[in-house]
């Protein structure tokens, strides 16, 4: 049977004001920029009007693979002693500092959940629904960070491949063009790694670009694009911390090694909060993009040792690693429904991409074509803490990850929302 998952059994995205999807109009909102077009802002109850009167500057700090769990637990294993006094500042009323936890978007995962961040546009609207999807544009399966085939090297922006344009293929608004639009100066600082990449070129059209070498490097140069502005200018700057996720896909999000690396962005948060001298306009955003499911490698389930499955695909299968969009090859999906119905519903809940799109499950409004393009005919969406994984080549190891993403377990869906007026 085919069915979107209820409430009971999974945490589903929050987006009428309790998710990732409702940061941007909130961000908008307290710059004195118009939000039309685009999901609305967080609850009052996630983010308190009394912390964004006044403010011209915003600080939204990202913590790739954040959950709120990973978090509870660094604070109670005193890895984050910054972290606790301001939880412990909010728990005890302190007017500029709240804590609150809200959803990530669905698939819980970095690629729809930071272009949700960047443009304040569902993942059913923007269409960047997994870190892998089958783009029927370039008639293959395609890795969205790099912006290009899954199977392969390069990116569709080489002449090559192509020489194609990102943001055209994009097109969608970003909030930094919104926000220069308006007059407010938009700032992104990201692994310099990053620059020129097709992902950043669509994420960040209209913001000033800075990148970091080292996370210890993020706010020296928040300092620094604080200070290049006038005092009175609205500023927008938005800042990745991307090595915790790294960490705790390899390492898992519950060992030594998670909690030495959230140690080390509390040490930095600390040194640079002691540092920082208040000055009553900035409001500081913490959050993720998603959490992470602990994962037993025993659980990981190789889809590409189904060959009676795959012969019905189009491609190999995409999204994530908790998550699998199947593309069946014309006349075969029922097929690729039947196996999966006998053969894989013990490690997985079979979605219906239509239904999963009507129930408001990628998100409330209209929905791309693209998007339910790149859904496929059938999705897989893990059970306990089971990951899928398919390699694109042979050359691809067909290894487990520890920690893992992408389904609506509450370890991967709840992040923290740390607000904290400066």
């Amino acid at each position: 049977m085919i069915r979107t998952p209820t409430v009971e059994e999974r945490v589903l995205p929050r987006y009428d004001g309790q998710s990732l999807l409702n940061v941007p109009a909130s961000i908008c909102a307290v710059l004195d920029v118009p939000t039309r077009g685009i999901a609305p802002a967080l609850d009052e109850m996630v983010l308190p009007p009394a912390l964004t009167a006044g403010v011209t500057k915003v600080l939204l700090l990202v913590v790739d693979g954040l959950g709120r769990g990973q978090l509870d637990a660094g604070v109670a294993a005193d890895a984050a002693p910054t972290i606790a006094g301001l939880l412990e500042r909010a728990g005890s009323g302190d007017p500029d500092v709240s804590i609150a936890t809200i959803t990530s978007v669905f698939p819980s995962s970095t690629m729809p959940a930071l272009t949700s961040l960047n443009t304040g546009q569902t993942p059913g609207r923007h269409g960047l629904i997994g870190w892998t999807v089958y783009l029927q544009e370039f008639g293959e399966a395609v890795e969205i960070a790099r912006w290009g085939p899954a199977a392969g090297a390069g990116t569709y922006q080489d002449a090559e491949l192509g020489g194609h344009d990102p943001t055209a293929f994009f097109g969608v608004e970003t909030l930094a063009q919104r926000l220069d639009r308006a007059g407010v100066r938009p700032v992104a600082i990201c692994p310099a790694i990053h620059r020129g990449s097709g992902l950043s070129a669509m994420l960040f059209q209209g913001a000033d670009w800075c990148g970091h070498y080292a996370t210890s490097s993020i706010f020296p140069m928040v300092e620094q694009a604080l200070a290049q502005g006038r005092r009175a200018e609205r500023t927008s700057i938005y800042a990745y911390w991307p090595t915790l996720d790294t960490v705790g896909h390899h390492a898992g999000p519950e060992g030594a090694e998670h909690t030495e690396e959230l140690a080390t962005f509390d040490f930095a948060l600390g040194r640079w909060l002691r540092s920082h001298r208040p000055r009553g306009d900035l409001l500081l955003l913490l959050t993720a993009d998603h959490g992470h499911v602990s994962s037993h490698p025993k659980h990981m389930v190789r889809l590409d040792q189904h060959p009676a499955l795959m012969a019905d695909l189009l491609s190999t299968p995409t999204g994530e690693r908790r998550l699998a969009y199947l593309h069946a090859r014309p006349g075969r999906a029922g097929a690729v429904r039947a196996y999966c119905a006998e053969r894989l519903a013990a490690v997985a809940e079979l979605l219906d991409p239509g239904a999963a799109f009507e129930s408001g499950l990628f998100g409330p409004g209209p929905i791309s074509p693209a998007a339910r393009r790149r859904a496929g005919d059938l999705i897989l969406l893990a059970r306990g803490d089971h990951q899928f994984v398919a390699p694109f080549s042979k050359r691809q190891p067909a290894l487990p990850l520890i920690g893992n993403h992408g389904a609506l377990a509450e370890q991967e869906m709840l992040v923290p929302l740390l607000a904290m007026r400066l």
